[in-house]
């Protein structure tokens, strides 16, 4: 799911946001609870994709992110 602007149901507001930009808009939020969710968002989405999260976090200067991935998948 790349598109923010998905629908989940039909006539809803509510609306998906791709993990990457979760993961990047809780790594800005920052904080205790926001890095533990971005731990548990990454430990239970073995499949996602690192480089692309990686890039995006580079693209908006955030910084902090491989002690959280290494907590999460146990690599580096």
């Amino acid at each position: 799911m790349t598109d923010p602007d998905e629908v989940i149901r039909s006539g809803s507001r509510l609306r998906i946001v791709p993990l990457p930009h979760l993961v990047a808009l809780k790594l800005y939020a920052g904080g205790t609870k926001s890095h533990a969710d971005i731990v548990e968002l990454l430990s239970r989405n073995p499949d996602a994709d690192l480089a692309a999260l990686r890039d995006l976090c580079r693209s908006w200067r955030l910084r902090g992110l491989d002690p959280l991935i290494e907590e999460a998948t146990g690599k580096p």
